[in-house]
């Protein structure tokens, strides 16, 4: 049976684009986007030689042949004779079907024919448009409003400066993931972010923004995963009772601004889990200085920043309990005192950094503080008034790297317990300015990482 010459020719077609790769266009275009970036030979080489599909860095659509990605990332980076660059946007135009288009890490400074990356925005089918770790300033974002599919944008670590350009960014109604930090933009946040409903991540860290955080505009975003706005210069009083709508948080990051963050009032109940939640110099509960009461039933935390903020009061062990994923608390510099206890049931705790320092906490060291924080990377203790012997327990950290307690009161010393003799990983040990007696190390110590000790 004859097969129709229609078939035939599709048949042919699909065979030549699918399996011999992109068309001529996008295989000339990718060559001259080589030279024009003049990218070091041994990271393409590959390129020029058979079908664009095969190259290094390319990704096509198995059906169709056409380039679906490029992961140029890095290209640039490590050669410092290369200098700035400046992309020739007019080489984007053949790649019509282009979905991930990665540009980050290149000493990228600008576009070269601005025109030419409008009409490309507004036929581009991309989802993905990483520019991280440039040197771009503002020629690029007043453009992106364009890019009907993109789901992903990443400007973080460039040279973007003044208000955010909200015309084109607030159109992109399909975007889950903004990345704008480690910029210089400032003024407001826009209040059109909250119009993003598809947002899972929005990163707004390392700039200037100022004035309030628009938490009615925020609230609207129910997809929000992460969200950061850590060292700006924000104010005003931020209650965490705005984030309740937003069930599926995982990390906030409010940190270093000149805000005032309520927990206490107007009382609520939080709808997400933690994973992060960083909340130094926040002056946080300024009124009752008390330990955020929902943080006592957040069970997926890993990461807990609290320091700075003047806390008051007691430290309670229901801040550790039924928290096994919490690796680092930090906790200092605060005005936290009485003992410091620990849960006596050891559920296999993750904590590998814990800072207490700076505190007024009294009374002697937990006895199983060795046992429930096996995997204890970095201790600091400084400034407090704990008091007499440390635990032999603390001899059964044996993944410890750098243990800092070098402002503690500890004025007497256990000579049985000789609690370091067997820390094998130990490099840093600083016990300076104490009071200390007795012996710390044995004959049989065996201290081999120690590369750190002082007692001065």
């Amino acid at each position: 049976m004859e097969w129709p010459p229609v078939l035939l020719f599709f048949v042919f077609h699909l065979w030549v684009y699918g399996c011999f790769g992109c068309s001529h266009a996008e295989r000339s275009a990718l060559l001259e986007l080589k030279s024009s970036m003049n990218i070091p030979s041994y990271f393409v080489t590959s390129w020029g030689r058979g079908h664009c599909c095969s190259w290094d860095i390319v990704t096509c659509n198995s059906s169709t042949g056409r380039v679906i990605e490029l992961e140029l990332r890095y290209k640039r980076f490590f050669d410092t004779d290369l200098g700035d660059w400046y992309l020739n946007a007019s080489l984007l135009l053949p790649f019509d079907e282009l979905r991930s288009l990665d540009l980050s890490y290149n000493k990228m400074k600008g576009l070269i024919d601005e025109q030419a990356f409008k009409r490309w925005s507004r036929v581009s089918k991309l989802e993905e448009l990483l520019l991280g770790n440039n040197i771009l300033n503002n020629t690029i974002l007043p453009h992106v409003g364009a890019f009907k599919f993109l789901k992903i944008l990443d400007v973080g670590h460039n040279k973007f400066q003044g208000p955010l350009p909200t015309r084109g960014l607030c159109k992109l109604k399909n975007l889950q993931e903004l990345d704008l930090s480690f910029n210089e933009f400032e003024g407001a946040i826009p209040y059109c972010l909250g119009s993003l409903t598809s947002l899972q991540r929005l990163q707004l860290s390392y700039n200037q923004f100022s004035g309030k955080i628009p938490m009615l505009s925020i609230a609207n975003l129910t997809s929000l995963v992460d969200f950061s706005v850590t060292n700006n210069s924000l104010s005003g009083l931020v209650s965490l009772s705005s984030f309740c709508s937003l069930s599926k948080l995982e990390d906030i990051d409010l940190s270093n601004n000149d805000l005032e963050v309520e927990t206490e009032y107007p009382p609520w109940n939080a709808t997400f889990q933690l994973e992060s939640l960083r909340l130094s110099n926040c002056r946080l509960n300024k009124h009752t200085g008390g330990i955020p009461y929902f943080l006592y039933n957040q069970h997926d935390l890993i990461e807990l920043d609290l320091s700075h903020n003047h806390l008051l009061g007691k430290f309670s062990i229901g801040l550790l309990k039924n928290k096994t994923s919490l690796e680092t608390l930090n906790l200092k510099n605060n005005s936290l005192s009485g003992s410091f206890h620990l849960p006596l049931d050891s559920n296999g705790s993750a904590m590998s950094s814990l800072d207490i320092s700076n505190n007024y906490f009294t009374g002697q060291l937990p006895f199983n503080m060795g046992t429930f924080f096996p995997d204890l990377g970095k201790l600091r203790m400084s400034r407090n008034s704990f008091q007499g012997s440390i635990p032999p327990s603390l001899g059964d950290m044996w993944r410890w790297g750098h243990w800092t307690c070098h402002t503690i009161t500890c004025p007497e010393i256990v000579t049985r317990s000789h609690c370091l003799t067997s820390v094998v990983s130990l490099q840093v040990l600083m016990l300076s300015n104490n009071s200390l007696q007795g012996k710390i190390f044995s004959i049989s110590s065996n201290l081999t990482g120690l590369i750190v000790l002082v007692f001065g």
